[in-house]
């Protein structure tokens, strides 16, 4: 335009030129204003590219720190289990050739688990600290600005979990549920051992195979000895203490002296299996001095005993890190009064590791010392067989029906004949589980000089119950009950209909706890605050009054206090003299009526 402006300056078109000269510089302008900003733009850009970059960058190295560390985890974990196995190989070692050579490969299994295990620590703080770095720079942070602070964190890092760590950990605290049932948890006769390998749930007798093997701390690397000699005496030693540790708990005997004993052996399919010829299997046997007898030849009894026995113990060996509950209907009912005492002997030793949830109708499975743990489970309407279920703790047996409660009584008439619970004198029936506690503790604790038998209620009302059952056994026995509306009454009831209404005769055989409604109200204050509930609290009323109006458990708070008296925790000279006076009044009013 200038060029044409130039050229063409005294033409008549000049004015023309002119115009669209400074229309050509406007847009010029323009376009330079149009170039700066997009180049502004181009900047912002790049700059959020190469951030993007970056954060990308920082995403990725966590991500392949936690794969590292996941990894290094596995190999740390294999190490470990590979260690366990050398150190069991070297326990077991048969002569000092095998000594030495199972030390040697024990030494180097050694130097490679310390390794992992420096591998894991530094891959485990690398991954944390690039989890740190990304999370706080995509939250906005400046990467310089973050590494100074991960510096200034770095002794609590590892405090603090990631909402996914956080999640696994709490996982980790749910239990894992397992279920006691015959086809799989039945010890079987025979179980191919490559069955066992592979998992294969499907073949009758996995559990229990599985189980065996696990309380016997054997793996698939145990059954690769060449050495036929060494294997089997390796294998005889096991069957040994094997054998020691369930007769622990089963007590039975075949004969007078006879116990059972527990085998195992390792076979191999002959020539006339085609399809497995030559592939190992386990065999299980029960023996004892008559004969040996596969698993399934022996009774139903046994069996499901060495079954239940074998699946608690290694539920109490789980390397899982779950908790584990197990859940049992109706517990040894192919087995007689006895062996059930023995379920029960076999879930106290386990009752650390493993929680248990049975079901039963049998008395035998019952801690008359434990009656806390029982749940009674009834129809709310027992003539209704579509009616809903009830389910009464601890707090509320005294409402549950006689039906219901039909194996703590039948206990009681159990223990009698085997002279456990109830002797022919010296009984006193109380009025509940939480009477019996105190009871139980304080007789302990005051070294009272007369043997006595107590015999807990459900409540008052069925006092009467007992007394009839023990009038129709000939049994002597006291009655036991707090001064309140109950205890009156049956004071009154029992004394009309029992002793004719001769009181003379009715106060030798009823007592009633002196002014006082319940044996908590016994203690004073201080010492119901200090021994049984363990609270500095002001308490404006009576110590039964309190629980109730707190809905505290009496049974659980007795139970409780049981334990600290028979841990030696709790001694008579610790009580205070209220305390003291109240329960030595009773015990002597106890005196002059008992034998």
């Amino acid at each position: 335009m200038q060029k044409k402006y130039k050229s063409g300056k005294n033409g008549k078109n000049s004015e023309t030129i002119k115009d669209n000269i400074t229309d050509t510089k406007k847009y010029l302008e323009e376009c330079r204003n149009i170039h700066v900003s997009a180049g502004k733009d181009a900047e912002i850009k790049a700059s959020e590219a190469r951030k993007l970059t970056e954060n990308t960058n920082l995403a990725r190295e966590s991500i392949q720190a936690e794969k590292k560390f996941l990894i290094n985890k596995k190999e740390l974990e294999e190490s470990y289990k590979e260690l366990q196995k050398c150190q069991r190989i070297f326990d077991m070692s048969y002569d000092e050739k095998e000594r030495r050579a199972s030390r040697t490969q024990l030494d180097s299994s050694n130097e490679t688990y310390v390794r992992m295990l420096r591998e894991y620590e530094q891959s485990k703080e690398d991954a944390i600290r690039k989890k740190m770095v990304a999370f706080k720079v995509l939250s906005g942070d400046s990467i310089d600005e973050v590494k100074n602070e991960i510096k200034r964190e770095k002794p609590h890092i590892d405090k603090y979990y990631s909402l996914e760590e956080a999640g696994r950990k709490l996982f980790n605290y749910v239990p894992e549920f397992i279920f006691f049932e015959d086809f799989l948890s039945l010890l079987p006769d025979r179980i191919d051992l490559h069955d066992i390998h592979i998992e294969n749930t499907n073949i009758e007798g996995y559990k229990a195979a599985r189980n065996f093997l696990l309380i016997s701390g054997l793996d698939e690397d145990f059954f690769q000895q060449t050495n036929n000699r060494i294997l089997k005496h390796k294998i005889e030693k096991l069957n040994k203490e094997i054998t020691i540790n369930f007769q622990d708990y089963w007590r039975q005997s075949i004969g007078k002296h006879n116990k059972i004993i527990i085998n195992f052996e390792l076979e191999h399919y002959d020539n006339s299996n085609t399809d497995k010829s030559g592939l190992p299997y386990i065999e299980f046997w029960i023996k004892d001095r008559e004969e040996r007898l596969y698993p399934k030849q022996r009774s139903r009894g046994v069996r499901w005993f060495l079954s239940f026995y074998l699946e608690l113990q290694a539920a109490a060996l789980s390397e899982s890190g779950r908790n584990v509950v197990i859940l049992i209907d109706e517990p040894g009912v192919s087995l007689h009064a006895r062996a059930q005492e023995d379920v029960l002997k076999v879930f106290d030793n386990v009752k650390e590791r493993v929680q248990i949830i049975y079901t039963t109708h049998s008395p035998h499975l019952i801690d008359l010392n434990k009656l806390y743990r029982l749940l009674a489970v009834q129809r709310a309407v027992e003539e209704d067989e579509l009616s809903e279920t009830k389910i009464f703790d601890a707090k509320s047996l005294t409402t549950a029906s006689t039906d219901t409660l039909s194996p703590i009584y039948s206990l009681m008439g159990i223990r009698l004949s085997e002279q456990k619970f109830i002797q022919k004198k010296n009984n006193i029936i109380l009025e509940d589980i939480a009477t019996f506690y105190y009871m139980k503790a304080l007789t302990d604790m005051k070294s009272f000089e007369k043997q006595v038998f107590y015999l807990p209620a459900t409540g008052v009302s069925n006092i009467r119950s007992l007394v009839n059952m023990l009038l129709g056994w000939g049994i002597d026995f006291l009655v036991l009950t707090g001064t309140n509306k109950e205890g009156n009454d049956l004071k009154h009831d029992l004394t009309k209909h029992l002793f004719a209404n001769n009181e003379d005769q009715a106060n030798k055989k009823l007592i009633q706890f002196d002014h006082f409604k319940s044996i908590e109200d016994m203690f004073s204050t201080i010492d119901f605050k200090k021994y049984i509930l363990h609270k500095r609290i002001g308490i404006p009323e009576s110590n039964l009054k309190y629980i109730v109006n707190n809905n505290l458990s009496r049974s659980i708070l007795a139970s409780n206090f049981m334990r600290e008296v028979k841990d030696s925790k709790l001694k008579w000279s610790d009580l205070d003299e209220e305390t003291m006076s109240n329960f030595s009044y009773l015990f002597d009013e106890l005196s002059k009526r008992l034998e």
